[in-house]
């Protein structure tokens, strides 16, 4: 089993869910922090953490999943 942990910073993740219109409160994003985090941490070195700073990070990673759903 591979976990991929995508991670973008505080203001990618503000402006997404803006332009989305989500309306999930700062207690279920807090919560859906500490889920992750503790995935992570109990998991460990079966988890790959990427951080997507960039737009064609996105699209790299895109590729990327193929390639390992095809293998």
């Amino acid at each position: 089993t591979k976990v991929i942990v995508l991670k973008a910073s505080e203001q990618i993740l503000t402006e997404r869910h803006k332009s989305r219109g989500d309306n999930q409160s700062e207690k279920f994003l807090k919560g859906r922090k500490t889920k992750i985090k503790n995935i992570i941490d109990e998991l460990g070195s079966s988890v790959e953490v990427h951080y997507l700073t960039k737009p064609e990070h996105s699209m790299q990673m895109a590729k990327e999943l193929l390639h390992w759903l095809k293998t």
